[in-house]
């Protein structure tokens, strides 16, 4: 009777506990893309290099603007590389980081500061395996300047 009771307490317990953690993945994943983008203001490639392995899946797949650009780490990588060549990242701002339900959707909202001043306020969706490697990013950037408009 004891074992019984023990075994059932186990099922009902244990399946809650990893459901708890779950959700703590996946508002962990979106605080971990959102300080990727922050330490690219100040560009370490060491460290930048074993960030995206311990946080992107091989296999992932970066969509922006509804144009896939990337369908894996590698080309994710200089995607970014390529953004902080170009115009240089100065400051990141999180606005808002909401997490799905399930747990491996999370949605990030923040403005992007170029080294030039403009700024672009972004909107990305980030789908998560149930390991916690972010599989997808789906992005829609807009022009700070464009949507502050006043009658």
């Amino acid at each position: 009777m004891n074992r019984l009771f023990t075994m059932i307490i186990c099922t009902i317990l244990i399946p809650a506990h990893i459901h708890a953690d779950q959700k703590d993945n996946a508002m962990h994943i979106g605080q971990r893309y959102i300080a990727l983008l922050q330490s690219l203001s100040t560009f370490n490639t060491e460290k930048f290099n074993d960030d995206c392995v311990a946080l992107f899946s091989p296999t992932i797949k970066k969509v922006i603007n509804s144009k896939i650009v990337c369908t894996n780490r590698k080309e994710l990588m200089d995607q970014m590389l390529s953004i902080v060549q170009t115009y240089g990242i100065k400051n990141v701002d999180q606005l808002e980081l909401i997490r799905d339900n399930d747990d491996t959707l999370t949605i990030i909202r923040f403005e992007i500061t170029f080294n030039d001043n403009t700024t672009e306020c972004v909107i990305s969706i980030i789908k998560a395996d149930r390991t916690g490697l972010i599989e997808e990013i789906n992005e829609v950037f807009g022009e700070k300047e464009a949507y502050q408009w006043t009658p």
